[in-house]
């Protein structure tokens, strides 16, 4: 097991996070990675991905892409990585976001306190 941490682990679990099973596109230094979410908050994720690269610079830079359930809204971020794990055959992550828009972060808001995504009304449209 191999791993690399940018923060103490109590960091780790200060806010909690809604479970979630989704496919997010990572680019890191030009690569491109497919990984699943496994949870989300509005200040990160955890991801996996298959191990097949070691693990990434420790700079932890990185752009996310991805959709949540009950949403056709694609959301772009960039994160920070502030943990990694190589176990088996999976690349463990937990990613710190760093900039999101404001629009973004409300729609992962709703999700993680388990609010209908399907009701949320583009923010160019006024309420009913």
């Amino acid at each position: 097991m191999i791993s690399t941490s940018h923060h103490p682990i109590s960091d780790r679990r200060r806010r909690p996070r809604a479970r979630i099973a989704i496919a997010v596109r990572q680019k890191v230094e030009g690569e491109e990675f497919l990984c699943q979410a496994a949870n989300i908050n509005t200040h990160g994720m955890f991801l996996a991905k298959v191990h097949n690269d070691g693990l990434h610079p420790t700079d932890g830079k990185c752009w996310l892409e991805f959709s949540l359930p009950e949403s056709e809204q694609l959301i772009r971020i960039k994160g920070e990585l502030v943990w990694q794990e190589l176990q088996g055959y999976y690349h463990l992550m937990a990613i710190r976001f760093l900039v999101i828009a404001p629009s973004h972060q409300r729609l992962i808001t709703r999700y993680a306190h388990g609010e209908p995504l399907a009701a949320i009304w583009p923010s160019f449209l006024p309420p009913n």
